[in-house]
């Protein structure tokens, strides 16, 4: 029996070695690297530290910092978020400017054509100094206060809207053009009072 088993081994080297394939230089370098004891340690060390990384780090958050764009969240306060407009100068009337007749020395504004009952708006935004209803010379007028000793007239009006003390802007309208007073024809007479001194009012306009 025993020699039975030993000729099957003899027999399976046989053909163990007549089969088997000739070994790589490169793998026989490193075979004999790693027989040397402090190099199978170093390894040992290195595997045992690479598990501990992957055990403890997640490896989809580790590529989502990379990958993964960043988002700001950006919060906006109530006054960041306001917008405002600052008002300018506006001409009086929703028609396109036409002037009837110009400031001159016996002519203390500018008179500007328009339809009976077209809107009139301040020039500038202001407070109502004074409202009067009369039959001659402005007829029905009104003065805003602007400011800083400036004035604005608006007479011949059919209608008034305003009322003295209020506050009006550029947008709401003060009153409609009229024939009231002194007047040929329905049109929007504008004067301009700077200092107590009338001026221009398409100096102020600034029409061209």
């Amino acid at each position: 029996m025993r020699n039975f088993f030993n000729l099957r081994g003899t027999n399976n080297q046989h053909h163990s070695a007549l089969k088997r394939p000739k070994s790589n230089p490169l793998s026989k370098r490193f075979r004999a690297l790693f027989e040397i004891k402090p190099v199978r340690h170093l390894f040992g060390y290195s595997l045992i530290a690479g598990s501990i990384t992957f055990t403890f780090i997640n490896p989809s958050t580790a590529f989502s910092q990379n990958t993964a764009p960043v988002q700001e969240i950006i919060t906006l306060s109530p006054s960041t978020l306001k917008l405002s407009t600052t008002e300018s100068i506006r001409y009086p009337l929703d028609s396109a400017p036409q002037i009837n007749q110009f400031f001159n020395s016996w002519h203390s504004g500018v008179d500007l054509k328009g339809n009976l009952k077209d809107p009139v708006y301040p020039i500038l935004k202001g407070k109502i100094s004074e409202v009067k209803f009369q039959n001659y010379a402005y007829g029905n007028h009104v003065i805003i206060d602007h400011g800083q000793g400036l004035y604005s007239l608006y007479a011949h009006l059919n209608h008034i809207y305003a009322q003295p003390g209020q506050t009006v802007t550029i947008y709401q309208p003060i009153g409609q053009v009229g024939v009231t007073g002194h007047t040929t024809g329905p049109h929007l007479h504008l004067e301009i009072i700077d200092q107590d001194r009338r001026i221009n009012p398409l100096s102020l306009l600034n029409l061209n």
